[in-house]
This record gives C-alpha cells, sequence and structure tokens, in this order.
C-alpha cells in the first residue's frame, strides 16, 4: 500500500511540475515576439558630406543628394583665418533665421582644421544654398531629388 501511495504521490508531483513547465514555456512564447520586434527595428543612416574651403570658395560648387539624414564635415584648406559652414533653403532674401541650426559647425575653424556639422540634419526634395560668411564664398546650390 505504501508503494501506491508513493507512486500516487510521485505522479502527482511529475504532473503538477509538468502544468507548470507549459505554463512557463506559454507565457515566454507570448513575450517572444514582443522582444523581437523591438530588436528588429532600423535606424536611418547618416552620410557625411566632407567640403573643403579655400581662400574665397568651396571646392564642391554644387551637390546633389538623396532625401535623408546628412552631417556635414568642412575642412579649412589654406586660409589664414576662422571659416563656418551655413546651409539654408534655397530663397530670396535669406535671413539668419532661415540658416539650419543643426547643420553648422560645433566652432569656426583655423587652417588645417576639420569640423563636423553640430548634429545630423534631414533633407527633403527641394532647393537649399551653403555658404561661408567669415570666408565671403557665393552661395552653392545643393539639392536633393
Amino acid at each position: 500500500m505504501k508503494k501506491s501511495i508513493l507512486a500516487i504521490s510521485a505522479f502527482v508531483v511529475m504532473l503538477f511540475a509538468s502544468c507548470n513547465e507549459k505554463k512557463t514555456e506559454e507565457v515566454m512564447a507570448e513575450e517572444t515576439p514582443v522582444t523581437e520586434e523591438v530588436m528588429v527595428e532600423e535606424t536611418p543612416t547618416t552620410e557625411i558630406v566632407k567640403l573643403e574651403e579655400v581662400e574665397g570658395a568651396f571646392t564642391t560648387t554644387e551637390l546633389k543628394l538623396k532625401p535623408g539624414s546628412y552631417s556635414f564635415e568642412v575642412t579649412n584648406k589654406g586660409i589664414d583665418h576662422e571659416v563656418a559652414f551655413v546651409l539654408a533653403p534655397n530663397k530670396e532674401n535669406l535671413q539668419e533665421s532661415d540658416f539650419i541650426a543643426d547643420a553648422m559647425l560645433r566652432q569656426t575653424i583655423k587652417d588645417g582644421e576639420t569640423a563636423s556639422s553640430k548634429m545630423p540634419v534631414t533633407l527633403e526634395k527641394g532647393e537649399y544654398v551653403y555658404f561661408c560668411p567669415l570666408n565671403n564664398t557665393p552661395k552653392y546650390k545643393l539639392i536633393v531629388e
């Protein structure tokens, strides 16, 4: 009789344990898709546009880009004073308030120095201009197609 009670007790314990295992598996199966969705998310890629400034000019006089996220990196090549970088929509009567602040360099740069824009900027289809007010450059076109 003791053996029967022990066998039944062991069976009940195994049954109870297997029920708990299935319950744990079911909960984990329900949670897994949420975790996988978060891991699959993609982040936009930021492309770096490298430009050089020489006395009174940029060496690249027109840019054509696709809509997207961009960071600008500018190098001062032989100018004996500090230079900068400005990006703005192409329009008449351009005002300082039109400048895209995040596209401006983190600081002005001396001869031989390179600096990047403050933050990546998202450019949509349209025409923009870039120039340097400290180097008296012309306004060059940047076209996003």
